[in-house]
């Protein structure tokens, strides 16, 4: 009680000292949208700075900016990633020059990411789904062809290992 009388006995002297002066207001930044596009990407960049390092927008999170792979061959292709909360998906992009049999592996998982395989025009052809760390693992018979995959975040972090084969 006595702490909340002083406080106001305070504030009471310190609005009579500014009597005549100028009020100082602080300008509210606007979230709005009367903020121009750059407004929005610099307050963007800022959010996604943390200490030193500046987290960048993953460039494979969708099927046109899919990472190329380029044409399977006999010889398997791995490639090394992550997904998480910031990263949720990531997708590869892949061509057959003839009809083959593909194996998609996901591996090396500390979290649950699941796989699916789609075709040219974006739909699943096939994917596993397991939980947890378990890794993911299945084969399709394709034609000739552009396809993709995706790897999916279900929960937590994790870096995995892709492997295709032939």
């Amino acid at each position: 009680m006595f702490t909340n009388l002083m406080r106001h006995w305070l504030q009471e002297i310190r609005r009579s000292q500014r009597v005549g002066k100028p009020r100082r207001r602080r300008q509210r930044p606007s979230y709005g949208s009367s903020e121009s596009l750059e407004q929005r990407t610099v307050l963007s960049a800022q959010i996604s700075t943390i200490g030193t390092a500046t987290l960048a927008a993953p460039s494979d999170n969708t099927i046109a900016t899919a990472r190329e792979l380029g044409t399977l061959s006999s010889t398997p292709t791995t490639v090394r990633d992550f997904v998480g909360i910031a990263d949720t998906q990531d997708h590869f992009r892949f061509t057959l020059t003839q009809a083959r049999n593909v194996r998609v592996q996901l591996s090396g998982l500390s979290a649950d990411a699941d796989v699916q395989l789609l075709d040219a025009q974006g739909r699943i052809v096939a994917s596993s789904i397991r939980c947890g760390t378990t890794s993911e693992d299945f084969t399709s018979s394709l034609s000739a062809g552009t396809y993709f995959i995706r790897v999916v975040r279900w929960s937590g972090d994790t870096n995995y290992n892709l492997t295709l084969s032939t």
